[in-house]
């Protein structure tokens, strides 16, 4: 990615891929890493990068990548297509692109085939375990209710996440676009964004447009532009069945997810259509409903743990909780033997054996992981109480069925 690669992210800020921890890296500045200096972090400012990893040194800025594979995901050598096994990001575009540093130096910058772009924090939904900085809804509410809210988030400034208004950018376009081959769109959410949906009519029908969606908001127009491209990879976010849904992803309604899932299925240009889901604390309640969801659908499953908030950590779920969950894992593996009946000779499908690689890196995180964090489980009670006592479904109601 710091050769053939780019990220525009929610504020305008600058990055290798969207999996780069901007927070962890030594020479992240935020002045220089923002999208009106381009040109020239694209040539110097990744110098560090491209340096390191050339070395075999595991830059800073990368460590999420690291930590998921080091969980258990696959080895980046194994060449087994993309979507089928619990990857990193790093493991996902090497095999899509076809990674091999032996072929690249410090200088050879090719151009840009690969962007992953949020077009600022526009968004209808404020889920749990997001904020302001993805969520114009977020930042709304914590200004509504500021003296409840600020302690847990904190608003921020809205003219910061419209860069994309600016000349400059509107400049940059033509030769942003020149060379794409992939595409990821995330957000706020895309497909509620005007600028979002504009950028994607400019686009050539070749690109392989990979998208990140809440599926909520999904007007026909939408599905003829994603008609008009060659492939599409699709990222449902689902973090609850039901009224499980309704709670994490406030502001949205269960029903209409699933029914524009199974319209988004019918696009005859999806090339992978994935599941993606958060491990955190609310996990306790939604994990099982959501893989049960991905079998009786045969959906693919991507998993990542939060990382916004550490009250929603699944260390803030006591010893005996994760024990359970354990338990109720191994309880659905037997209560689905597809995953576990093998056919002598047959390949078994890809959501099956995706999902038999996402419960295995869950059980990972679970018991390697995990480690009880009090303090945090208490703060996690007072956000819980702070949102409850703005909104108009409780964690009781829908997790306790109070």
């Amino acid at each position: 990615m710091p050769w053939i690669g780019a990220n525009i992210g929610n504020a305008g800020q600058l990055t290798p891929c969207c999996a780069y921890d901007e927070d962890a890296s030594l020479s992240f500045d935020k002045q220089s890493h923002h999208i009106r200096n381009f040109k020239t972090w694209k040539i110097n400012l990744l110098d560090s990068v491209r340096q390191e990893l050339l070395d075999g040194v595991k830059h800073a800025g990368c460590h999420r990548c690291w930590e998921i594979e080091e969980a258990g995901a696959k080895s980046p050598l194994n060449k087994e297509p993309v979507g089928s096994i619990q990857l990193s990001e790093r493991q996902f575009y090497n095999n899509h692109f076809g990674g091999d540093l032996d072929s690249f130096n410090l200088l050879d910058i090719a151009p840009l085939e690969h962007l992953s772009i949020a077009f600022g924090n526009t968004c209808n939904l404020r889920c749990n375990m997001c904020g302001p900085y993805s969520s114009s809804s977020w930042n709304t509410e914590i200004k509504q209710n500021f003296s409840i809210l600020n302690p847990f988030k904190h608003p921020i400034n809205d003219q910061e996440f419209v860069w994309y208004e600016s000349e400059d950018f509107k400049n940059l376009i033509p030769s942003l676009i020149a060379n794409l081959k992939y595409v990821r769109l995330i957000g706020g959410e895309p497909l509620f964004t005007p600028e979002a949906i504009a950028f994607l009519e400019q686009l050539s029908p070749s690109v392989y447009l990979n998208i990140v969606t809440n599926a909520t908001l999904l007007k026909d127009s939408v599905y003829q532009l994603l008609s008009k491209f060659k492939q599409l990879d699709i990222v449902v976010s689902v973090e609850g069945v039901g009224a499980h849904n309704d709670y994490v992803r406030y502001g949205s309604k269960w029903e209409n997810i699933d029914a524009n899932i199974q319209q988004l299925n019918t696009l005859d240009n999806i090339e992978y259509f994935n599941i993606g889901y958060i491990l955190q604390h609310y996990s306790y309640y939604t994990l099982i409903p959501v893989l049960q969801y991905c079998v009786d659908h045969a959906h693919i499953i991507r998993v990542q743990t939060v990382t916004w908030h550490d009250y929603l950590e699944i260390n803030t779920l006591i010893p005996a909780q994760v024990n359970d969950l354990l338990e109720q894992i191994e309880k659905f593996i037997v209560d689905n033997p597809v995953l576990t009946t093998v056919v002598q000779g047959a390949v078994p499908p890809m959501y099956i054996t995706n999902l038999n690689s996402a419960i295995d890196y869950i059980k990972a995180v679970l018991t390697d992981q995990y480690k009880f964090n009090e303090l945090n489980r208490s703060k996690f009670f007072k956000f819980t109480h702070s949102i409850d006592s703005v909104r108009k479904i409780t964690f009781d109601q829908a997790f306790l069925n109070k």
